[in-house]
This record gives structure tokens, C-alpha cells and sequence, in this order.
């Protein structure tokens, strides 16, 4: 890309404060100061209903951004029963990055797990690919999946030594499902990098550290 451009950009919701917290990073960013930076623009609306979306506007003048948008305490939760979700774009000069995101905190309370500060009891499925032998990166096989899980009952799906595609978070996001990803090797760099490209999602609730790992692990 030629100039400046939005290279990684991360979406925190912090439901008890009515904001998103947005961190990015500039791309080929300019040494010289003579260099004029354009303006970040960030527009948020709601991804599942029609609505107008909210324009901000901060000033870049450094290489990573860190900025809090406000959606206020009246915005609308993510959870099971209510999956709202919000879409968020930025413009940083002629390149624009969009991605979805919900209102979702996860806590542990009195040594429960919360969703937004309410108990979470997960009823959960484990999905190892027993039937197919392999994941779809198609969205309706995994709408057709997940939509059998919540006809049984299930809230959750636990995904045994492997992380779904983002196919998988997308439908879940919609349908208000909890996923557990789980990390096939014990690499932190692996778990970094499944919680960096996926970690927007707000249906991506826990990430399981594997099972039947050797005695080095630790």
C-alpha cells in the first residue's frame, strides 16, 4: 500500500463503562514531521438493525492509536438470549477497515463464570469432527450445525484440539452460541495468535488450552 494504511486493530467492549476501546496500528507510518496525517474517523452502528451510524473523529500522531469510543450504558448487550451486535468502521486516509463486535464482558464471580455480570450456565457440545473429518469455511453448514445445537438445548460448543474458521464465530455471533476454540499445541505463540485474529468475536467466550498434553506443559 502506497502511504500510510491500518495494518492490526483491536476491539475491547467494556460493557460497565459504555465504551468500545479500539487499539490499532499504522502501517508505513512517516518519519518526517512535515508529513500530514490525516484524521481517524470511526462510525458504530448496530450490525442487526437499520440505524445511522455514529461518526468520531481523533487525530493520529503517533504510530499505534489507542482511542475509547462511547456507545453510552444504554447500549445493547451480547448474550444468548439477546446477541445484539454493533458494526464498526475506520477510515484512516483512502484505507477503511470494518469488522463487527457486541457489548460483552466475561468476569468470574464468587468463582462463576458472568456474562456481563449475570451467571452464565453453560450447556455444552463437543465438536471434534467426528462426522465430517474436516471444518467448513462455509457459514450456512456452520448456521445448520449451530441451530441444531440450540434445537437440543446447547448454548456452547467446545471444539476439541482445534480452532473453527471465522465462518464459525460469525454464525455463532448471530446466533448468540459461546464457542471454547481450543489450541492443538502447547505454543503460546499459536494461543496469541488465535486470540489476536479472532478475540472480536463476542460468541469466542473461552480459549481451552488443550487436553492430553504431555508432562511438559505447564
Amino acid at each position: 500500500k502506497a502511504g500510510p494504511y491500518i495494518d492490526k486493530v483491536t476491539v475491547i467492549p467494556y460493557v460497565s463503562f459504555g465504551i468500545v476501546h479500539v487499539e490499532l496500528e499504522i502501517g508505513a507510518f512517516p518519519r518526517s514531521v512535515f508529513y500530514q496525517l490525516p484524521d481517524l474517523i470511526i462510525g458504530v452502528e448496530r450490525a442487526d438493525t437499520e440505524s445511522t451510524p455514529v461518526m468520531h473523529f481523533f487525530e493520529v500522531d503517533d504510530r499505534k492509536v489507542s482511542v475509547n469510543v462511547p456507545l453510552g450504558l444504554s447500549a445493547s448487550q451480547w448474550n444468548e438470549f439477546t446477541p445484539s451486535l454493533y458494526r464498526l468502521g475506520i477510515t484512516f486516509g483512502d484505507d477503511y477497515y470494518e469488522t463487527t463486535f457486541g457489548m460483552r464482558e466475561i468476569s468470574v464471580i464468587d468463582g462463576n463464570l458472568c456474562i456481563n455480570k449475570h451467571l452464565a450456565m453453560l450447556r455444552g457440545v463437543v465438536d471434534d469432527n467426528c462426522e465430517e473429518g474436516y471444518f467448513s469455511f462455509d457459514e450456512e453448514d456452520w448456521a445448520q450445525k449451530f441451530k441444531k445445537y440450540k434445537d437440543y438445548g446447547f448454548n456452547c460448543v467446545r471444539f476439541r484440539s482445534y480452532c473453527p474458521p471465522d465462518a464459525a464465530f460469525a454464525v455463532a455471533d448471530r446466533l448468540g452460541i459461546y464457542l471454547l476454540p481450543e489450541c492443538p499445541s502447547e505454543q503460546a505463540g499459536q494461543q496469541r495468535q488465535i486470540v489476536n485474529t479472532y478475540g472480536h468475536h463476542p460468541s469466542f467466550v473461552l480459549l481451552m488450552a488443550g487436553d492430553e498434553h504431555q508432562d511438559s506443559w505447564k
